[in-house]
């Protein structure tokens, strides 16, 4: 880990008070070979790992009460990901093939545009809003999340 790198890291585990840290934790375009292991902690706020170059999502919280950002990175699935997220997840442009380890709640949308996605198996088992799965390579919505609360936005496959 590079001395920045290792800054920013000791800056968020200094934050954790009896397994929460209030407020956004960002990792933006901060380059990782892997996370540091967060996953016992719930995050009160936003999770950003976007234009990290990351391959997991291994070490995320188990819970984030606002947005998963972690798109343009190199992830093959969504393993690793928070159980529970409050806001959005924005995924896309990730190399995912697989939504294996999807969150099992999402209550804003799940945006998962320009992937390599051939199903939909392993969609988070509540959206509460919209669920956008464009430009990808689906042939169908099979698999998708049993309950969403907006539209499906499902165009370019």
């Amino acid at each position: 880990m590079t001395p920045r790198q290792q800054d920013i890291v000791n800056s968020i585990l200094s934050r954790i008070k009896d397994g929460v840290i209030h407020g956004d934790v960002s990792f933006d375009a901060v380059h990782f070979d892997r996370l540091p292991d967060l996953s016992q902690c719930i995050v009160k706020g936003g999770f950003d790992v976007g234009l990290c170059e990351l391959t997991s999502l291994v070490g995320s919280p188990k819970e984030v009460t606002g947005a998963l950002i972690c798109q343009h990175n190199n992830l093959k699935d969504l393993v690793g990901a928070p159980k529970i997220v409050g806001g959005s997840v924005y995924c896309w442009i990730s190399g995912l093939t697989s939504l294996n380890g999807s969150p099992e709640y999402v209550g804003g949308n799940f945006i998962i545009d320009n992937n390599r996605l051939k199903t939909l198996a392993g969609s988070p088992k509540v959206v509460g809003k919209v669920f956008q799965c464009s430009n990808n390579l689906l042939s169908s919505l099979k698999g998708i999340s049993p309950k969403i609360g907006g539209e499906i936005k499902y165009i370019g496959n």
